[in-house]
This record gives C-alpha cells, structure tokens and sequence, in this order.
C-alpha cells in the first residue's frame, strides 16, 4: 500500500515537473494577454538555470550554492528542486517516507506539560530558565543523528532520487 502512495505522489510530481519544464521554455510575451494584470511579486524569472552536477557528494557539510539557486516546490510532504536546465533538466525528488533507520522511540512525555512554563517564562523575559527548560524537556530521548545522519538507528531524511530528462540538445 505504500509503494502504491509513493509511486502516485511520483507521477503527480512528473507532471507537475512536466508542465513546469513546457510553460517555461514558452515565450514570456505570450502568457500574458493585454487585459491581465500582472503583479511583479508574485513572477520568478532566472537568468540562468541552476548548474546540476551529476552526482552530489555524501555527507557534504556546508551548503551546495547550486542546489540553493535551483527552484523548489512542494507542499511538505512532497516536493522537488527543479534546476531549470533546458537541455538537460534534473528534478531532485523527495517524498516525506524516505527515511534511513530504524523505528525509534523519540516521545518525550515531559514536552507538553512543560509548554505553558516555558511561555510563561519568556514573557517574563526569564529567557535562561526558558532555555535551560527547553533543553531538558522539548528534546526527544531517542538516539537523534548527532550529524552522523543514516549511519545510526535514528537516521536521516533521504531524497527519493534524481528524474533526469535529456532533451538531447546543445
């Protein structure tokens, strides 16, 4: 039943990328007609596509400029970074299931009644009892990644993978 939830959010993802991929490389003047009225705000337009490199390196601890510059979308649960290349596009996939090791028990029962403490503390701008609080009862008790990310019980977001469509142009 999960591979039947993963493999339709898949398409719906394909064909959202696929709509993208069209509409973009249309001219600009003809998604507007004279009587629309377009604000600038809500347009994204990219000077450049964002550079995909073929493979990303593992356990990579600073933050790939290129993968930043590429296009997310998404609602939380599924998503894709698109990279905006018209010859040979990469549309890095993520489906919120995909997730390295093993089920772990992360409840902390002390997180909830310690809340309205917590609150109360930072608008009395007691914000060093509100952190030392903080600490002790909203983390969770499991193993967490400790940045050592799938190689541990907890484990760590994984993408789905990499949809690459080679349009075979230069």
């Amino acid at each position: 039943m999960n591979i039947i939830k993963i493999t339709s959010k898949i398409f719906f993802l394909l064909f959202m990328g696929v709509i993208l991929t069209t509409t973009s490389c249309s001219d600009k003047n003809s998604l507007h007609s004279k009587n629309t009225v377009s604000s600038p705000s809500l347009k994204l337009w990219y000077k450049q596509p964002a550079k995909a490199p073929a493979i990303n390196e593992p356990h990579r601890l600073k933050e790939d400029p290129e993968w930043l510059k590429a296009l997310p979308l998404g609602n939380g649960s599924l998503g894709a970074m698109v990279f905006g290349d018209v010859n040979r596009e990469r549309i890095q996939l993520s489906e919120e299931s995909m997730w390295s090791g093993s089920q772990d028990d992360n409840n902390n029962p002390n997180a909830y009644p310690a809340q309205a403490t917590i609150r109360t503390l930072l608008f009395e701008g007691k914000y060093k009892e509100a952190s030392s609080l903080t600490r002790k009862t909203q983390i969770s008790k499991g193993v967490g990644t400790g940045g050592n990310g799938a190689n541990i019980p907890y484990g760590s977001f994984q993408t789905l993978g990499d949809l690459w469509l080679d349009f075979d142009n230069d």
